[in-house]
């Protein structure tokens, strides 16, 4: 029952007295996490969560994801099959691979995937049409 419950752990904040409490970090952990950018102050009492550079990242996903629905929006039917997309050539300025998108697509349900005799058949998911 001692320490950090991390099924309570779901917002992108802490007290800094509950992480004291769980007897794991000292205030000189924490200084070292806020000085390598894992923490940040966000007040006298608590802090937020941080991932260096997130930002950059967030921005190339966001950038493939439209690029990935834009193809299959103006696909016939809505649909492609998966061996067919994964063949196209990504335009220069996306930095993520079109594996990688498709999978981030179909776990972010903005894509389906129905299987069918000639391979696995992508749509647009509920999250995106």
């Amino acid at each position: 029952a001692d320490g950090i419950d991390s099924t309570k752990l779901r917002d992108t904040s802490v007290l800094k007295a509950h992480l004291l409490a769980s007897g794991r970090l000292t205030n000189a952990n924490i200084q070292i996490l806020i000085s390598r950018c894992c923490l940040t102050l966000r007040d006298s009492s608590s802090l937020w969560f941080s991932v260096p550079n997130a930002g950059g990242f967030m921005k190339e996903l966001r950038k493939g994801r439209e690029y990935i629905l834009r193809i299959i929006r103006n696909a016939k039917f809505r649909e492609i099959l998966e061996r067919e997309l994964l063949k196209r050539k990504l335009v220069k300025d996306l930095k993520l691979g079109m594996k990688y998108l498709v999978a981030d697509g179909v776990g972010s349900e903005m894509l389906n995937v129905t299987l069918t005799t000639s391979g696995p058949l992508i749509g647009l998911g509920d999250a995106s049409a």
